[in-house]
């Protein structure tokens, strides 16, 4: 592929091009304020400053311009992907249909290179740059940025008819199985994301929107996990297609920010979150939630920890919960910590690196990550709530999890007045999951673990 050039000089622009940098692709970013360097720079990128775009060379190929850049448009939340080639100027809008006035019909969206509806806004680098990587520059002019090479009449009539409804079911409901149908499922279509924005409150709140449903399901991330991650969107996508309003809860430490929902940016925040804060967090969004509507919470992994105190406190206020669900969770929390010689180091440190074996990310514990859960060690302990609980707590867990012993979950099932244990015979700790999750699917071992959650629920 010719190189990718990127023009603007906000964090928009530089997000796009650190998304385009991750993944092996040749970019470089052109800047219309000299001020701006700095923050490309920083990424890495070979920067250059123009005074308008006017002075940019015709031969750079496919050029991706931020929409806060162009003096002549007001600020807008589309994206403009423009082709600067023979003198002659192409564009494709990327954007959000279900805000346009009128939606095409079908016939329309076949030769359509309007609007296309993104999960939100802040997707939209991610989306925008899995496109100029998968696909060659003569492809994307061709199928203005859709597969619409093989799509037909029935899946144009089908999706225009479900982007009408308001995603009232996903995904894609009525839609048939093929390339167009995965490559919207792929990229999360459907989600919204909700910000808070109040202390002591997650930060981010992402749910399927227009699912008129009378039933919830809250769910928690675990460890160094988002709701974006891996096939977590996919997977509320599915609790959706069952008439289940799903929303998945980003912590205000987890790393992910406005501007990189699918990834642990910021890396401050992420040393400053503790174990009590996420439950505080959890506890206190769930307030929020309609009392008269059937719960549903649940946990992965370090997630279960958050799930079982907000379960403890929701029913200590009277909500009724229909089930507690962990998957993979965490039972013994002081044995996530460093013992003896080596906590002794990390408290003269203050320095507890956690590394990313897929992306080589160092992450940073201080010691006061340890310190805050000692101070609550009581009123966060899984084992204790999970003991207090009526509702029904259903535990899943494979054989082959590696981060967290089977033996875990089967303590906390066995704790509980109602407890299940289900034993996978795999699918490791994320449940045949994984990061990037490049299917509209989710894993076997997942779908196994959703059914026979449904099935009980019913």
């Amino acid at each position: 592929m010719e190189r990718i050039v990127i023009i603007g000089n906000d964090r928009f622009a530089a997000g796009l091009a650190q998304a385009c940098r991750l993944r092996g692709m040749r970019t470089e970013s052109i800047v219309l304020d000299a001020g701006a360097r700095n923050e490309f720079e920083l990424l890495g990128q070979e920067v250059s400053v123009v005074s308008s775009l006017m002075d940019i060379d015709e031969r750079l190929g496919h050029a991706v311009v931020s929409p806060f850049v162009a003096e002549e448009r007001e600020q807008t939340d589309w994206l403009w992907l423009r082709e600067l080639a023979s003198n002659r100027e192409h564009e494709w809008v990327l954007g959000r249909l279900m805000d346009a006035t009128d939606a095409p019909d079908a016939a329309a969206l076949s030769a359509w290179n309007g609007p296309i509806p993104f999960a939100d806004f802040e997707g939209q680098i991610q989306v925008l740059a899995d496109v100029l990587q998968a696909i060659h520059s003569t492809e994307l002019k061709a199928h203005r940025a859709l597969p619409t090479d093989s799509v037909s009449a029935r899946e144009l009539t089908a999706t225009v008819n479900w982007l009408k409804a308001g995603n009232p079911t996903a995904p894609l409901a009525g839609v048939p199985n093929g390339r167009w149908k995965d490559w919207w499922n792929r990229h999360g279509f459907g989600l919204h994301c909700e910000r808070p924005n109040a202390p002591g409150l997650p930060q981010a709140v992402w749910r399927v929107p227009g699912t008129r449903a009378a039933q919830s399901a809250v769910f928690a991330p675990g460890y160094k996990g988002y709701s974006l991650w891996g096939a977590w969107s996919t997977w509320a996508q599915l609790w959706a297609s069952h008439g289940w309003q799903f929303h998945s809860v980003d912590f205000s430490g987890n790393g992910t920010t406005p501007l990189w929902p699918r990834a642990i940016q910021d890396e401050a925040a992420w040393s400053r979150n503790t174990y009590s804060a996420e439950a505080r967090e959890l506890a206190a969004w769930l307030v929020s939630l309609p009392q008269n509507q059937p719960l549903v919470l649940i946990g992965h992994s370090r997630g279960a920890v958050s799930t079982l105190h907000a379960a403890r406190i929701a029913e200590a206020r009277g909500m009724e919960l229909k089930a507690v669900i962990l998957l993979a969770p965490v039972a013994h929390l002081r044995r996530r910590f460093p013992q003896g010689e080596a906590l002794k180091t990390w408290r003269q440190t203050d320095r507890l690196e956690v590394r990313n074996a897929r992306t080589g990310q160092v992450l940073v514990h201080p010691y006061r990550f340890f310190q805050d859960f000692i101070e609550h060690e009581q009123e966060l302990d899984p084992l204790r709530n999970v003991k207090e609980l009526n509702s029904p707590v259903w535990v899943f867990h494979a054989s082959d999890d590696a981060a967290v012993s089977p033996d875990e979950g089967r303590d906390l099932a066995a704790a509980s007045r109602n407890g299940q244990f289900h034993l996978l015979s795999s699918g490791g700790h994320t449940l045949g999951t994984k990061e990037p999750w490049d299917s509209g699917e989710v894993s076997f071992e997942l779908l196994e673990v959703t059914t026979t959650i449904l099935r009980e629920l019913k």
